[in-house]
């Protein structure tokens, strides 16, 4: 019984979950960790399940920052669960969009989302690392 949450990231080379029992963890690390392919988007859904007898009612609300610094809102819904129902708040992110042009080779970035879920606040950290060579772009041949 009670309320469960868990957020699923693609696009990072391999699907990564983060569930219900790792969101204890995030006190002692700052937040769950994700590590990603250094370019293109990444897709997040961001999953609540009411395993309740009464209905849900919350704002969700996602943020993208870099140290103390909010860099942009990702997401806002309202989400209404009813009775043991689940719903879900999905958003994609341009991670190379927020990296500086002046980053030093074989840096790592760490960014954190900010899911705020009512008076629940999860965090996620995810790492950036400039040694990861890019994606090569294929043009058309003419």
């Amino acid at each position: 019984m009670g309320l469960y949450d868990s957020l699923t990231v693609t696009g990072t080379g391999f699907p990564q979950e983060i569930t219900p029992e790792q969101w204890g963890d995030q006190g002692r690390n700052g937040g769950a960790p994700v590590f990603i392919d250094a370019n293109g988007e990444m897709s997040f859904s961001y999953q609540v399940d009411n395993r309740r007898f009464f209905p849900y009612r919350a704002d969700v609300d996602v943020s993208l920052w870099y140290n103390q610094s909010k860099l942009a809102d990702l997401a806002s819904e309202t989400i209404s669960l009813g009775a043991f129902g689940g719903g879900q708040v999905d958003w994609t992110l341009d991670v190379v969009a927020y990296v500086p042009e002046n980053l030093p080779a074989n840096s790592t970035l760490d960014f954190t989302i900010l899911i705020k879920r009512g008076e629940i606040e999860r965090r996620v950290i995810f790492y950036y690392n400039t040694s990861i060579p890019p994606k090569p772009v294929i043009l058309p041949q003419s």
